[in-house]
């Protein structure tokens, strides 16, 4: 992997998912696409290129249909996950590369967890009325306080389009509990740095 040429993808917190194709995975046409193109996720079937995002709590999300061979990679804050990232994602797979997300295995990187990631009634109004499941992603804090917990939010999203139980890994760590290992903008600000979540297509891998 060539680290001066990693496919980042350019994070706004929403639900747009990048192609590399044939077309765009020369680095440099790469870049200008992404710098006018914002994106929450990359996939690929391209063989060699490094699809990567960043989180400092957000979770991140690596996915792969080993028959296919087709890969993805997902930024997912509570914006991102409330405009169901990860279930676009998949279903731009399927509709670009007929991955079927049956097939497809999944990681869960370490994020800030549900015994630390507190918001407000203004957070989780809005996942109180998208996911039918929303009580099993949030316990009240307080009056108006909640603990929401976003990989839990996003493994619901992959159940929910098909991808096995047993076909997903959650890394259960809290970036914000494990101050010696993980970067956390909620715990440290502005000042802190960013985990890289990257996977590539390497030729003849399974």
């Amino acid at each position: 992997m060539d680290a001066g040429k990693i496919f980042l993808a350019r994070q706004v917190h929403g639900n747009n998912v990048l192609v590399i194709d044939e077309k765009i995975r020369d680095y440099e046409v790469f870049k200008k696409k992404v710098s006018l193109e914002a994106c929450d996720a990359l996939i690929t079937d391209q063989v060699g290129v490094p699809l990567t995002v960043l989180t400092a709590d957000c979770v991140p999300l690596i996915l792969l249909d080993p028959v296919r061979r087709v890969l993805g990679v997902i930024h997912a804050g509570w914006r991102g996950t409330l405009r169901r990232v990860t279930e676009i994602t998949l279903k731009t797979m399927a509709a670009t590369f007929h991955v079927r997300p049956a097939d497809c295995l999944a990681v869960i990187g370490p994020s800030v967890r549900g015994c630390c990631y507190e918001v407000d009634d203004a957070v989780i109004e809005p996942f109180r009325g998208t996911f039918n499941y929303w009580e099993r992603l949030a316990t009240r804090k307080g009056p108006h306080k909640w603990y929401l917990d976003l990989a839990r939010a996003n493994y619901w999203q992959l159940m929910t389009s098909k991808v096995r139980e047993e076909n997903i890994a959650i890394l259960n760590f809290c970036t914000y509990c494990n101050r010696e290992l993980f970067f956390s903008y909620r715990r440290d600000g502005k000042k802190t740095g960013r985990m890289l979540s990257t996977a590539m297509l390497r030729e003849g891998s399974r």
